[in-house]
């Protein structure tokens, strides 16, 4: 059926895109992207459909093993829990060893010479990365589950004789062990599903970048979008509406520091119903579908926090996949600062002013000869308009708000299968700052042999101009830099 017959979906899909270029543009630096050309065969589409990654039994950590087969009610009977397959333990393991070697700032004219490509050699440098995870699941009945997981990780020292400090090649051993996630899930009648714990939430469809999970206690690392992020402690409701595909999550997320978030807090001393609950977060989002493209609509507020209201929309555009957030704010987190614990003062209201961050992306797979292609733009309007003047200070303030100080990113990859020999795979991947044009891109050849090892290997290369977004986090006065990297991953090892 033709995409483009209804017109009450055609002028919804033209609106939202409407939206989208609108806010992403800027009168001084605009950026328009043109997806011209793209298709694809496989859609992308996000994990928190209405039956995807975030509901009830969609195992957060089914990663590790197989779906859970319905089953009829169960007695909770402690010595035949694993005959009756309520109860499930399991581990994964990965053990990988990080190679580096490093030039900075080789088109220097003065580093042109043997000698300062020998030095790039002497100071190669091994990382060993020991990783696993262990969760268990305990099903007593068909509508209750309790659910944890450990994440157990080694320091990551720089191995010695390569190292230069050879009196602290080992740091510490902290928080070696973690708990990532440990929840409890109820269903009322399977129309209401309840979620009480410290789990992921996956509440953006973004890929490279997801402004609108504003839950997660983390942004999306765009080197690692798959990864699993740490997300916070939250009473989650999900409501049902028979005879459709539309839901309606709520959440609510009392003021409990965790993991790294605890961490990097001066509160670390838990939850004070009486003192911190006007510091509770709330958050709900209504998704419904129009055709084959999934809408999201929600928003999010915290005392003393920007808030905003979001907006996603996922589906395919012919054979390609797509993905867009749209986010509004008002006013900036330094303004609305002094209504936080650690302000003074009174907010700045006469100041604020609505504030937008939008992305929108694509992903086209060709069948053969087994190529990827995913794209993604993202406008940051908290960030400066110019990065490289900004202070050090101004600098970190914006990435430690928002992530990113500039407004325009771009990402893109292109990766492909069985590039030369079977199990042998390609990728290129780069993130570039449209705002101050400073970036990096990565190529990586990996090739998987003997069952469970795989060798990687491919140049790295940060670019830009002095105190631009991505030579500024080098920390070497931001100047550029060359690296090989080499990498041997035994792993990951499920049961």
């Amino acid at each position: 059926m033709n995409l483009f017959r209804n017109k009450r979906l055609f002028s919804f899909l033209l609106l939202f895109t409407a939206a989208v270029a609108l806010f992403a543009a800027d009168s001084d630096d605009a950026f328009f992207m043109d997806d011209d050309g793209f298709s694809g065969d496989d859609a992308l589409f996000s994990d928190d459909d209405m039956f995807g990654g975030d509901d009830m039994f969609s195992d957060s950590m089914i990663e590790e093993g197989e779906a859970i087969e319905s089953e009829t009610p169960l007695t909770f009977d402690i010595s035949n829990i694993y005959a009756e397959k309520i109860f499930r333990f399991g581990c994964s393991l990965s053990f990988t060893l990080d190679g580096m070697f490093l030039w900075y700032d080789p088109l220097k004219d003065g580093n042109r010479n043997p000698e300062f490509t020998k030095n790039g050699f002497r100071d190669f440098a091994v990382t060993p990365k020991l990783l696993s995870d262990f969760y268990f699941d305990v099903r007593p009945k068909d509508n209750l589950r309790f659910y944890a997981k450990a994440k157990f990780k080694i320091p990551q020292p720089v191995l010695y004789p390569f190292s230069d400090e050879k009196d602290n090649v080992f740091p510490a051993w902290k928080d070696t062990i973690t708990w990532f996630e440990y929840f409890m899930d109820y269903s009322l009648k399977d129309r209401v599903f309840f979620r009480l714990g410290k789990h992921t939430v996956t509440w953006g469809v973004g890929y490279f970048f997801s402004p609108a999970d504003v839950i997660n206690l983390s942004a999306v690392d765009p080197e690692n979008p798959t990864e699993q992020r740490e997300g916070a402690i939250s009473l989650r409701t999900q409501v049902v509406f028979p005879g459709t595909q539309n839901c309606l999550w709520f959440y609510v997320l009392p003021d409990i520091k965790t993991g790294e978030a605890k961490e990097n807090s001066k509160n670390d001393d838990g939850f004070d119903l009486k003192k911190d609950f006007k510091y509770t977060a709330f958050a709900a989002k209504y998704e419904f579908l129009i055709k084959n493209f999934e809408v999201g609509l929600g928003g999010w507020y915290k005392y003393g926090r920007t808030p905003r209201a979001v907006a996603t929309l996922t589906g395919g555009i012919g054979k390609i996949a797509t993905f867009s957030e749209l986010v509004f704010g008002y006013g900036t987190e330094e303004q609305w600062q002094p209504l936080s614990k650690n302000g003074t003062g009174s907010p700045k209201y006469g100041d604020m002013k609505p504030v937008v961050q939008a992305t929108t992306g694509f992903s086209y797979t060709w069948k053969e000869p087994k190529v990827t292609l995913m794209g993604q733009y993202f406008f940051n309007g908290f960030g400066a308009k110019k990065t490289r003047p900004l202070s050090e200070i101004d600098f970190l303030k914006l990435q430690n708000s928002y992530t990113y100080a500039g407004r325009h990113f771009a990402a893109i990859s292109l990766s492909k299968e069985d590039m030369f020999v079977r199990d042998c795979s390609g990728s290129i991947y780069s993130l570039v700052s449209l705002t101050d044009w400073s970036g990096m891109v990565q190529g990586t050849v990996s090739y998987a042999f003997k069952k469970d090892f795989k060798l990687s290997t491919g140049p790295v290369v940060t670019f830009g101009m002095r105190g631009s977004e991505f030579t500024r986090q080098s920390g070497y006065d931001g100047s550029p830099a060359f690296a090989w990297k080499v990498s041997l991953t035994y792993g990951t090892i499920n049961f």
